[in-house]
């Protein structure tokens, strides 16, 4: 799923506590924790929030087939609690409208994520934990920006880290199937400001998982993003 975490009012007015955002925008790969679940697909999204609380709507649309298509509930808060320091609780509600057999067609799921920022470095712990499947994710990630002040934009370079393990993975299959397995990744991207409120991205991806099941998924992935998000 996109959004464990809040896509942010980046492009709303910094006087109002009330802000929107959409997204549009095209992947050569949809990649979830490290597994890719889809190939080329459209992900739209909307978002709103009000001061540290928010909610929202994301999905993936694989444009050959219905395997991979996923529409997401989110919803959440975040807040500074000291200088630098913001921590943050979600839920997230999973649908899958293709899946069949020992798939699962949704899941919940509840999260806490801790932020720390200082200049251009950015750097943030999570935890998930899937009630349904019996899952729990443990997920870290460091990010740094360039500044590219003359395309009113930046170059955000991140490294990601994860480990998976559930208990039931295949919650439909009248047994528990369990797995556990690691992952970590790298991204490059390159957002430039059009105006007060459009930005467009573009951004090159990569993502390695370790003791999934062989021959049900690809161990090292590679992809590339573009889209542009509106914000209001």
């Amino acid at each position: 799923m996109g959004p464990s975490v809040s896509l942010g009012g980046l492009l709303s007015d910094a006087n109002s506590p009330f802000w929107v955002t959409t997204d549009f925008e095209y992947s050569s790969a949809y990649v979830f924790r490290g597994l890719q679940r889809a190939e080329g697909s459209f992900v739209p999204s909307l978002e709103v929030g009000y001061t540290d609380y928010y909610i929202g709507i994301w999905s993936n649309q694989p444009l050959h087939g219905h395997q991979g298509s996923e529409f997401d509930i989110y919803g959440g808060f975040r807040r500074e609690v000291v200088k630098n320091l913001t921590v943050g609780l979600s839920g997230t509600y999973f649908r899958y409208p293709g899946a069949n057999g020992i798939t699962t067609k949704e899941n919940y799921e509840g999260g806490v994520d801790f932020t720390y920022a200082y200049e251009h470095f950015t750097a943030t712990v999570y935890y998930f934990h899937d009630f349904k499947m019996k899952s729990d994710s443990l997920q870290g990630s460091l990010q740094y920006s360039f500044p590219i002040d003359s395309i009113q934009g930046s170059l955000d370079t991140s490294f990601t880290i994860g480990t998976v393990h559930a208990t039931d993975w295949f919650p439909n299959a009248g047994f528990n199937f369990l797995q556990s397995y690691r992952y970590h990744g790298f991204n490059i991207s390159l957002p430039v400001r059009l105006s007060k409120r459009a930005t467009v991205k573009v951004g090159a991806n990569y993502a390695h998982n370790d003791n999934f099941v062989p021959g049900v998924v690809d161990k090292d992935v590679v992809w590339w993003t573009a889209g542009i998000r509106l914000g209001f």
